[in-house]
This record gives structure tokens, C-alpha cells and sequence, in this order.
């Protein structure tokens, strides 16, 4: 079976891009695997593989920051948290939900905003949506066997902001750097923005 998701459209979104790291192999035959159980299980019908292909580098890239605990979308869910009393938009959290760990509802919120941002015809689809809510259980099953799994590589590159001074002008290259990968090709600032950008150009 042909890969949905090219090596180029993963490698785009990782933080040493052009670089290869050592465990970008295993994260890149990740995203193929769960195209490859979207398609045996029949999830996600009614949607182009261009934006389910998107969609699927969301999720795991949310993964890759579960791992590594770089804590992008944990400083999401607290900011949430702290405005609204909850730590996710329309989904709710008992008290086994821990921000900075793998969580179903997560992945279900990431396969729903990662969907809805990349496709211009159903960007107003319900977040209760049952086909997404499937392909969500059926993701965050194959993810929780590889979270449990201790020989699952950690991609420590992930973490580039940890030694940076964002005021040390010996730090400037690389905070540009972090930024440009941050806001323009990681998983969840990218769709949101690429959305911004073109009310702006309309």
C-alpha cells in the first residue's frame, strides 16, 4: 500500500528540519500506520486524504510533544483551564484526566481542530461529529499501546526551547528559529494561523 503521508510532509514539521533525527523513522512510520488503520477500519469516510493526511501529522505530532512533555499543548489546556474552568473546548474531563499525559479526549480534540482548520468546506463540522469521535477511539487505542510501550523513542528534539535565552542575543538565531517552526510547521499553531491568514487575504 502507497504511503498517504510522504517523508517530505513529515520531516517539514519537525524542529531539526533539514536534519534527520534518530527516531524520526519510527514517528514517520507511525503517521503511515494510522493512515493505514483509517483505511482498514473505514474512519473517516467523508473526508480527502489530502486533509486527513494533514490531520494525522496533527495527531501525532500532538504525540511526539506527549512524549516528549515539551508542553505546547499542556500550556494550551492551562491557559484554557485558567479562562474557561475546563481544560478543553467542548469536550469534558473527569478527574483521570492529566494535562500532561496521553488523553482520549485530546486526540479527539486534535483529530477535530486539525480536520476542521485544514478543510475550508467543513470547517463548521460539529466537534460531537460521530465519525470523528470513531476515528478518535481508534487512534488514541493504537497511540496508548505505544505510550505504554517503554521501547518507544523519545524525540528529545523536541524540547529546543528548554535551553534557549529569550534574551540573550547569543540565543537569537535559534529563538527565530523555534519561532518559525512554532507558529509555521508544527501541529498546532499552523492550521489556526493558515485560517487567519487567509480571512486576511479575502
Amino acid at each position: 500500500m502507497k504511503d498517504l503521508i510522504s517523508e517530505q510532509q513529515f520531516l517539514l514539521r519537525q524542529p531539526c528540519f533539514p536534519k534527520k533525527t534518530p527516531t524520526d523513522r519510527f514517528y514517520f512510520r507511525l503517521c503511515n500506520n494510522l493512515a493505514d488503520i483509517r483505511v482498514k477500519e473505514s474512519l473517516l469516510p467523508g473526508w480527502s486524504e489530502s486533509v486527513v493526511a494533514r490531520a494525522i501529522l496533527g495527531v501525532v505530532g500532538y504525540f511526539q510533544d506527549i512524549m516528549t512533555d515539551s508542553g505546547v499543548f499542556r500550556s494550551m489546556t492551562e491557559e484554557h483551564h485558567r479562562l474557561y474552568g475546563k481544560w478543553l473546548p467542548f469536550y469534558p474531563t473527569g478527574d483521570d484526566y492529566i494535562p500532561h499525559e496521553l488523553n482520549p479526549q485530546d486526540v479527539r480534540f486534535m483529530l477535530w481542530y486539525t480536520l476542521a482548520m485544514n478543510c475550508d468546506e467543513n470547517r463548521l463540522c460539529d466537534p460531537m461529529d460521530s465519525e470523528i469521535r470513531r476515528a478518535a477511539e481508534v487512534f488514541h487505542s493504537r497511540l496508548n499501546q505505544l505510550y505504554e510501550d517503554e521501547n518507544t523513542p523519545v524525540p528529545e528534539d523536541f524540547n529546543l526551547a528548554r535551553n534557549l535565552e529569550l534574551n540573550n542575543p547569543e540565543d537569537a538565531d535559534e529563538v527565530f528559529h523555534f519561532g518559525q517552526w512554532l507558529f509555521m510547521h508544527w501541529y498546532l499553531l499552523p492550521p489556526a494561523c493558515a485560517m487567519t491568514l487567509a480571512q486576511l487575504r479575502a
